[in-house]
């Protein structure tokens, strides 16, 4: 399937089936990191890839490294207001969050592989 400029890479809610089966997984040290500082859970990420719609998506990223530079994955950009207390879409008072994610094939199955996550800048 060829992509269309300025289109995902990936359909929306393929991402969100894999997630909602669990198949969500930080492909980088440094989602760790923000999801720390961010104090979520995979949980709470879960719940905010869920939530996304296609009016959130923001612009596709080819070939962005991952796994510390061992692969290379399209990811997919997305921003969204989150309010984080009630895990739900939030409005103009809640932060922006932004995601990149892409779905990553591997022999056991697909997986929603999480690029980066982080307040919105």
């Amino acid at each position: 399937m060829v992509k269309m400029a300025g289109q995902p890479h990936y359909n929306l809610a393929e991402i969100q089936g894999l997630v909602a089966l669990g198949a969500v997984e930080p492909a980088n040290r440094s989602v760790y990191v923000e999801l720390k500082k961010l104090d979520w859970t995979i949980g709470t990420l879960t719940q905010f890839i869920l939530l996304l719609t296609t009016q959130n998506f923001h612009k596709a990223y080819p070939q962005m490294s991952i796994y510390n530079g061992r692969e290379l994955l399209d990811a997919d950009g997305y921003k969204m207001p989150f309010d984080e207390k009630r895990l739900c879409k939030g409005t103009e008072v809640d932060c922006v969050f932004f995601i990149k994610i892409g779905i990553r094939t591997k022999p056991s199955g697909g997986c929603a592989a999480v690029v980066s996550v982080h307040l919105d800048r």
